[in-house]
């Protein structure tokens, strides 16, 4: 295994390089589904065309921006999610998404 490779397997045992937090994937989709919103001003639309079927858009819209942020820190790849499941004993007690949630607003360091 490559030096880099060492470097992206954290001690819990996950491997940061397939992380969604270390890819920026859904961060980076996120943003740019942002820029087409803000582009059309749909939230215009979504009030006036779509009242009821999209009465909870300012909501979505603030989950969508809090997604954006979904980056892992640093180069070697721990990121928010890896620290919250290191603290809290593994996958096996992340059941729902609350938790994660949690631990991705909170700021937890792992040396």
């Amino acid at each position: 295994m490559t030096k880099e490779r060492k470097d992206l397997l954290a001690y819990c045992g996950f491997y940061c390089g397939d992380c969604l937090g270390y890819t920026g994937v859904i961060a980076d989709a996120a943003r740019d589904f942002m820029k087409v919103l803000e582009k059309y001003e749909f939230d215009r639309t979504a009030k006036c065309v779509f009242p009821e079927e999209l009465e909870d858009y300012d909501t979505f819209y603030e989950a969508l921006g809090f997604m954006t942020g979904l980056y892992a820190p640093g180069s070697a790849g721990i990121g928010r999610i890896a620290a919250y499941l290191a603290m809290s004993g593994g996958a096996a007690k992340m059941e729902g998404s609350t938790p994660v949630t949690s631990a991705m607003t909170s700021r937890h360091v792992i040396s």
